[in-house]
């Protein structure tokens, strides 16, 4: 069952149709989507709304005429002819097409698999900025840094071999994905931003076995000592390393996770807000509400108003 809401752009008012269950946009994505690499040639017209939604890939997005407006966390984009967008995995975003015929090509991979797939002969760092969320790397790149590049013709080299899938089509996409992720590396690199995540390969397999304990028991009441029983350590030695290896202490770092997962069914679905601050394992709607506001700059209400446009 689907039903429209009015929203407001560029002066007109625009029917948008919009699933009852709004998450099915995240779960067909997830069912359609292929394991390493999906790319295709997208079009929309002037006032075209992709609602709120997040996916576990990192996405890019190559502007190839008109504009898209692009909301993505706290920040606001225009995404013009030879502008790349790259978008990480969990995030919320939308995009609203601005002029009368707007053509970008969409690119979506999955940054650990992708590792995993060459992991003795790459160095894991240059992956983490792809797989750790950091609001130290800048994910936008304007045509003028992009111009005289090899990353358009290797974009519209991807989508060729994706449509037409030739024999050994998927080795040329990671060659592609290769290429990609190396100029944004050496663009960060000379614009002094590279080397602020780096890991050694012990503190790697921790830092995985914390996310995945914490991504599934975050709504719970959970404490340091039930994540280090979970990595074998005893509670003196992970909790000094913890930090040091997650960015965060504990409490901050769980606070983080369960308000980027309000982000989601803030975005995506109609739950009454008290009833996501239980979902995702805050002890009081208050709590949430304050804890929200501190992160966000922004209280649940407005943030769901800001994205679902109610």
């Amino acid at each position: 069952m689907s039903y429209y809401v009015k929203i407001s752009f560029d002066g007109k008012v625009v029917l948008i149709m919009i699933n009852e269950n709004r998450q099915t946009i995240n779960d067909s994505y997830k069912q359609n989507c292929p394991i390493l690499v999906d790319i295709n040639h997208s079009t929309c017209e002037k006032g075209y709304l992709f609602g709120a939604h997040y996916h576990s890939n990192v996405e890019f997005l190559y502007g190839l005429k008109g504009s898209l407006f692009i909301k993505c966390k706290n920040e606001e984009y225009h995404l013009k002819e030879g502008d790349l967008i790259l978008i990480n995995p969990d995030i919320v975003h939308y995009t609203i097409g601005e002029d009368e015929e707007n053509q970008y090509i969409c690119m979506r991979m999955l940054p650990m698999e992708i590792y995993n797939a060459s992991k003795n002969i790459v160095n894991k760092n240059h992956f983490l900025p792809f797989i750790i969320t950091s609001d130290d790397y800048p994910i936008f790149f304007k045509s003028e840094y992009l111009l005289g590049s090899y990353v358009p013709q290797v974009l519209k080299d991807m989508l060729y071999e994706y449509e037409n899938q030739n024999t050994g089509y998927e080795m040329s996409l990671i060659s592609g994905v290769y290429k990609l992720l190396v100029w944004i590396l050496r663009y960060w690199e000379e614009n002094a931003y590279v080397n602020k995540i780096s890991m050694e390969n012990a503190d790697f397999e921790i830092y995985h076995k914390i996310r995945g304990f914490i991504g599934k028991n975050f709504y719970k009441d959970i404490s340091v000592n039930d994540v280090a029983k979970y990595c074998n350590m005893s509670y003196s030695s992970f909790y000094k390393r913890f930090k040091e290896i997650m960015g965060y202490t504990f409490t901050d770092y769980i606070t983080n996770v369960r308000i980027s997962e309000a982000e989601k069914l803030l975005a995506t679905t109609s739950i009454p807000i008290n009833d996501i601050s239980q979902k995702v394992g805050f002890s009081t709607p208050s709590y949430f509400v304050s804890q929200f506001k501190k992160s966000k700059n922004v209280t649940p209400k407005h943030y769901r108003k800001e994205f679902l446009n109610e």
